[in-house]
């Protein structure tokens, strides 16, 4: 049976921009003083300095992309500052405010409505977080509240690696929960729920640095 004539097999469409330039460089390495290819279609010259043109400035482009990383995960940095600020100073004005709305609104802070808190049970007080037993975990406790105050059924302990982004939660019975298999070396901010009939507000968040 005959061989079936061959033809150029590139591939271009199935490799990556990295090995396109590595062939090429093989291909020019190949044809150069190559007696059987004396007028190459494209001058092997050409075909290297477009691709040196192209990973220079690939290179250029890869550092700068580092570069705006580096920047991005740096003002991330400077948010959670001014995040955790804030939360200081909102802590620091309902010290001074003792639940007054117009002392709370006089210093440019947004107050808790009437209609919303309405019915309610109490805002979980002193909460406090320390590192857990292991690493990667939190441990947060807080003064418990009596079923007394209201139908109790329990507490949603919320966390995130921000004051506006606590997506993670769990539930807790009492009044004290480790919170496990968060990131090590990062700060975990932490508030806490009463559960019931009519949920009382989250509490004010705080931070801790996860070990």
């Amino acid at each position: 049976m005959a061989e079936q004539p061959a033809k150029v097999a590139l591939g271009l469409n199935s490799l990556n921009p990295s090995s396109i330039i590595s062939l090429n460089a093989t291909i020019v390495s190949s044809m150069t003083g190559n007696k059987l290819f004396t007028t190459p279609a494209v001058p092997l010259a050409d075909m290297s300095t477009d691709a040196q043109d192209y990973q220079t400035e690939e290179n250029e482009i890869n550092a700068a992309e580092a570069q705006l990383k580096a920047r991005r995960t740096a003002n991330k940095g400077r948010l959670k500052k001014v995040e955790k600020n804030m939360t200081q100073q909102a802590n620091y004005v309902n010290g001074i405010a003792q639940g007054s709305r117009s002392i709370i609104e006089s210093a440019g802070m947004p107050a808790s409505s009437e209609a919303q808190a309405k019915g309610k049970l109490p805002v979980v007080t002193g909460l406090q977080l320390s590192p857990g037993g292991a690493r990667g975990q939190v441990d947060a406790k807080w003064g418990a509240v009596s079923k007394k105050k209201g139908s109790r059924d329990g507490y949603m302990v919320y966390f995130g690696p921000s004051p506006t982004n606590m997506t993670g939660k769990e539930f807790a019975h009492g009044s004290s929960f480790t919170i496990k298999d968060q990131p090590s070396g990062q700060d975990l901010w932490v508030c806490v729920q009463v559960l019931g009939k009519e949920s009382g507000d989250c509490c004010n968040p705080m931070s801790q640095m996860v070990p």
